[in-house]
């Protein structure tokens, strides 16, 4: 075997490996996008966190812990119209320094790559993170992307009319 095709051969593992180690991007603090209300308030609540408003609609809003090992003013957790965990927002107190710290670990850990110029989505474009200067906000997009096929749902609404 001659000298280039051992380094393609050696540079091809190392992209295997480097694959296999890196994380899908898929859940907050071990709570799955997407799921219901319910559980995401029991998961919260579970884990030590205080809920401040149990009658909103929308928007669940926890305090009282630590995220990343910083102090939070807030994490908001918000629900998409069939009240399933879509977005979170983690405001920081120590503001900018530990936003930009845990928001860089997070873009690296999970590989977002950039997206505009404070926002980052994964490889495959089901989420986005956000850097506000003060807070992180970080959404599931999987429900608010196109179809790739729009002749279905113009059809659907023909038929519907």
């Amino acid at each position: 075997m001659n000298f280039s095709k051992k380094y393609l051969i050696f540079f091809f593992v190392l992209f295997l490996s480097y694959k296999s180690y890196t994380t899908n991007f898929t859940s907050f603090m071990g709570i799955p996008f997407g799921i219901s209300k319910d559980k995401v308030c029991k998961m919260m609540i579970e884990k030590g966190w205080i809920l401040k408003n149990p009658l909103s609609l929308n928007d669940y809003y926890f305090s009282g812990r630590q995220y990343a090992g910083k102090d939070i003013q807030l994490i908001t957790i918000s629900f998409d119209y069939d009240d399933n965990f879509n977005s979170v927002r983690i405001e920081f107190i120590n503001i900018p320094e530990d936003t930009n710290e845990v928001f860089n670990a997070i873009i690296n850990k999970y590989n977002f790559k950039q997206s505009g110029k404070a926002k980052y989505i994964t490889e495959d474009s089901n989420f986005s993170i956000i850097n506000g200067g003060d807070y992180i906000f970080i959404e599931d997009l999987r429900k608010t992307q196109k179809p790739k096929n729009n002749t279905n749902i113009i059809s659907t609404i023909e038929t519907d009319i």
